[in-house]
Formats: structure tokens, C-alpha cells, sequence
């Protein structure tokens, strides 16, 4: 059994339902066992050595630094991290969190449909979920360079990346942009890649 750590929080962004949806996804996946807190500042006083992975899904201000030092140490030793919509738009200016990332919150349009697509013609991590809709924020991102791209979506006529991963250290980062609405994360689509994307990080 895995062990993860589930770090959310929020009433309106992310919304609690949203947050409960993805609870309820990787609750059901085998082989994981899933804790709660509710801020990455709690990790610095915390044994790390005994989850596999990290869920970020919140919208948070401020990091201290001996979290931020904890969470690089985590995926540089093997810690996998699904972080999801907000978890990018946090801690504004904290290059060595968007260092592990892949990519800084630049800015968004409106709530508004767009159409996901798959990005790779063969995905064996992903492969077999088609294109579909949400309406959503769609993100873009100051993006680090070593990153595998799974999904975009166009925005002002060009590709951005939607749901991206990428290794730092001997650990695993999954990073998938939708988020903001309960209804995103009620779609299939969107569970399924929540389920796999865990199920990567955590090297199964």
C-alpha cells in the first residue's frame, strides 16, 4: 500500500466539491492509501519518508522555507506530486517551487469551453482518452523547458499545455491544468487522467 498525502484546500478555488471529487477518485485506486492536510507548510515538521506522493490542489499565499526545502528534498529522493489547476498560481515568486512544477501561473483567460486534446501520437501513459471538452480556466504558464506534454488546448490560436510530466531528481511530476469548476472534475476524462497521473507518480 502507498501511501499519499493529499494537501487541499479551499471553499470557492478550488471548490470544496471539486476537492471531495478528487478525493473520492484516487480514494478508489488501488494499491493507495490517501491522508489529508491542508497546507505544504505542514510537511516541514512532518516524516516524509513514509508517502510515495503528494496531491497538491489548493490556492495558497505564503511558503516557509523549511516546507519549501522539505518538498524539494521529497522529489529529489523519489516523492511523486499530482498537482492540479491552483497548485501553479500559489506561492507567487518562489522560483524553487516552480523549479520542481515545471511551470509558473502566467495568466488566464475567462471561464470559458475549450476543447482538450491528446498531444502525443502514441501516449503510453495516457493513451486511448480521446479529445474532450470543459469549461474551464484555461491556464498559461512560464514553462521550464523538461517536460513531456500529454494534452493541450488553443488559446489565441496557439497550443498550450494542459496536462504535462516531467522527472525531477528520482521523482515524478504530474501537473494537470483544469480545475476551477466542480463540473471539470466530474467529467471521465478528467478522472481518468487524475487516476493515471497518481498511479505514474507513484511508479505503478
Amino acid at each position: 500500500m502507498k501511501q499519499v498525502l493529499s494537501v487541499s484546500t479551499g471553499f470557492f478555488h478550488p471548490p470544496f466539491a471539486a476537492r471531495r471529487i478528487v478525493d473520492r477518485v484516487l480514494t478508489a485506486v488501488a494499491r493507495i492509501q490517501l491522508s489529508h492536510a491542508r497546507s505544504l507548510n505542514s510537511i516541514g515538521g512532518l516524516d516524509m519518508s513514509r508517502f510515495a506522493a503528494l496531491v497538491l490542489y489548493y490556492h495558497r499565499e505564503h511558503l516557509a522555507l523549511d516546507a519549501l526545502e522539505a518538498f524539494e528534498r521529497f522529489v529529489q529522493n523519489g516523492g511523486g506530486v499530482l498537482a492540479i489547476h491552483s497548485a501553479t498560481a500559489s506561492f507567487k515568486g518562489q522560483t524553487r517551487y516552480f523549479d520542481i512544477l515545471g511551470g509558473e501561473f502566467a495568466g488566464h483567460g475567462p471561464v470559458e469551453p475549450f476543447t482538450i486534446e491528446p498531444a502525443l501520437a502514441e501516449d503510453p501513459l495516457f493513451g486511448g482518452i480521446g479529445a474532450f471538452s470543459v469549461t474551464d480556466e484555461l491556464y498559461i504558464h512560464d514553462l521550464r523547458p523538461d517536460m513531456t506534454v500529454h494534452f493541450t488546448a488553443t488559446y489565441a490560436g496557439e497550443p498550450q499545455p494542459i496536462v504535462w510530466t516531467r522527472t525531477v531528481g528520482r521523482g515524478r511530476v504530474c501537473y494537470v491544468v483544469p480545475g476551477h469548476r466542480t463540473a471539470t472534475m466530474r467529467q471521465p476524462q478528467m478522472q481518468e487522467i487524475l487516476r493515471r497521473g497518481v498511479k505514474w507518480i507513484i511508479g505503478d
